[in-house]
């Protein structure tokens, strides 16, 4: 509580916490890259495995969820692929036309 208001604190469970400053996310993150390199929302894609993408997830129309992932993202996903180590990167691609 002694952070707020410069800084919001994200439980990624276990334990684990993650702290940013207030009012950025990956979801602002994502909103300045776009609008710096005028790319419509609706093209870019947007992939995630923990509860800290939430933001991120909420915000972009394209998500892939990785094979292994928090089940907070289950509902914003627009596509699911495999882990990391099966290559789901460049399954999603491939399978979204990406590649």
């Amino acid at each position: 509580a002694f952070l707020k208001p410069d800084i919001q604190v994200i439980d990624r469970g276990g334990d684990f916490y993650e702290c940013v400053p207030a009012g950025c996310s990956k979801a602002t993150a994502i909103d300045m890259v776009l609008n710096q390199l005028k790319i419509h929302k609706n093209d870019a894609y947007v992939f995630g495995d923990s509860s800290n993408d939430l933001a991120c997830f909420r915000y972009a129309e394209n998500t892939v969820l990785m094979g292994k992932h928090d089940a907070i993202l289950e509902q914003y996903a627009t596509f699911m692929t495999k882990t990391v180590e099966e290559d789901g990167i460049e399954y999603a691609m491939k399978n979204l036309g990406l590649l």
